[in-house]
């Protein structure tokens, strides 16, 4: 689980998704990436400000390869 004051860092500098621009409801909308996944070689010393960003979650699930990108 991702430290909560990095997690606030990166809200602070983020505010939106780093791919569409859209910010919904953040109580309900925002997910945290990981650049350098955990399931690929990562670790618990990757939760930093520097590997993580926000995203909405149809983005974070194009970036993690689970959707084949924008599909209207």
């Amino acid at each position: 689980m991702i430290p909560i004051k990095i997690r606030k860092a990166v809200l602070l500098r983020d505010k939106v998704c780093v791919d569409c621009g859209g910010y919904g409801d953040w109580r309900h909308y925002i997910t945290y990436s990981h650049i350098k996944h955990r399931k690929m070689g990562g670790n618990p010393k990757l939760d930093t400000i520097e590997n993580i960003q926000i995203r909405c979650p149809y983005c974070h699930d194009v970036f993690d390869g689970r959707l084949k990108g924008w599909v209207l």
